[in-house]
């Protein structure tokens, strides 16, 4: 019997699952463990996939030759010893999954974004529904409710700032639907409250930006504002110690801009370092290094905050600022024309997304590129 896999719908749901069941594992003691069975299982169908239709393709999309070139500088750095093993295979594996990704989204175009968005909303509120239930019985430091006392929720999301970016893309599931958008800017607000999240903020603003302001209407302004989020931790990064008036947008107590007094710090942090890093590497900066580079420093395995680096600082780093200006480049290029109609609620998408992999811990999450990659082809190839 000849059983085919669905792979496109298949992979795009396990794609949807994994920021808001991603912590799900901490029952059995695993922090953000659903990434160890849901990006083999992703493997698996598409070796599966190809396996049946017998083809196997490698994406020259202009967007993937920047990281290409820096997954060989990779293996050479790695046998420098500048990479850790357990770095490279990471980027290995992550980036293979990523080319497969990419592939399938570019041959059903819109079709992607159109599956994510119709379904989002109801795995986000599934997940939500659920964990308060579980809360109920099985209740856990950092798991759910965060923080103790302070009570700040993420259901079963690893951090609270995936929970944010989360919450903007159910909310964007929600107008796309046809919900009212003052009714979920009403729901934004309110997830973002209940997360007390320091970045929460900028969602409540991207949203006020996109929906009640025509300021970027225009291809030029996306492509502005863009650039402008992309660059904005490096610079962050540059002046950190100066930067101790950004205390007032804490939703949380702050005493001093500093790590025993400011989680806002904490958080910006790594973004310092990574600058650091650039500066003390000199004219090499501008090359690639390789995935792992930054985290394997001893900048970064000497410093207990840390925390391997953040977001665009971070890729700098590795990807060296030839690459990465490249990267962005590309990324920018990409930005589609738009029809009228879906101007905002394509720039809400756009820039909540780039705000979180710009800022967030993971630079290259996969989830956010999937969405990124789907809004590379919207209304292309659209049934």
């Amino acid at each position: 019997m000849d059983i085919k896999v669905p792979l496109y719908k298949s992979v795009l749901l396990i794609m949807i699952l994994i920021l808001p069941y991603g912590n799900i594992s901490n029952f059995v003691g695993i922090e953000d463990g659903l990434v160890y069975i849901f990006y083999p299982l992703c493997l698996a169908l598409f070796l599966t996939a190809n396996i049946q239709n017998s083809t196997f393709k490698v994406s020259t999309d202009s967007i993937l030759l920047p990281i290409y070139i820096t997954l060989a500088v990779s293996i050479f750095s790695y046998i420098a010893g500048n990479v850790e093993t357990s770095h490279l295979i990471n980027s290995c594996l992550k980036f293979l999954l990523f080319f497969l990704l990419f592939n399938l989204i570019q041959s059903h175009g819109h079709r992607s974004a159109d599956f994510i968005l119709h379904n989002y909303s109801r795995v986000f509120l599934s997940s939500i529904v659920l964990s308060l239930c579980v809360y109920t019985v099985f209740r856990k430091p950092e798991f759910i409710f965060y923080d103790g006392s302070a009570y700040r929720f993420g259901g079963f999301h690893f951090e609270l700032f995936n929970f944010c970016f989360s919450s903007a893309i159910f909310c964007a599931s929600l107008i796309y639907k046809g919900v009212n958008k003052l009714a979920v800017f009403c729901i934004l607000c309110i997830l973002m409250l209940v997360s007390k999240s320091n970045f929460s903020w900028v969602y409540v603003l991207v949203y006020l930006g996109v929906f009640w302001t025509n300021m970027l209407n225009t291809l030029f302004m996306r492509r502005v504002g863009t650039l402008v989020i992309l660059v904005t931790p490096i610079i962050i990064g540059s002046m950190l110690n100066e930067l101790g008036f950004l205390s007032v947008l804490s939703v949380r107590e702050s005493t001093s801009f500093d790590h025993s007094g400011s989680s806002l710090y904490t958080r910006l942090y790594p973004y310092g370092l990574a600058y650091t890093q650039l500066i003390g590497d000199g004219f090499l900066s501008l090359l690639p290094r390789g995935f792992g580079y930054f985290e394997s420093s001893e900048l970064v395995v000497g410093d207990s905050m840390s925390y391997g680096g953040t977001g665009a600082p971070k890729e700098m780093v590795n990807l060296g600022i030839i690459l990465f200006s490249t990267l962005v480049f590309f990324i920018i290029k990409k930005l589609p024309k738009l029809l009228i109609k879906d101007l905002r609620i394509f720039n809400f998408i756009w820039f909540s997304t780039i705000c979180y992999i710009s800022f967030g811990s993971g630079f290259f999450n996969l989830f956010a590129w999937v969405i990124l990659a789907s809004l590379f082809n919207w209304r292309k190839n659209y049934v």
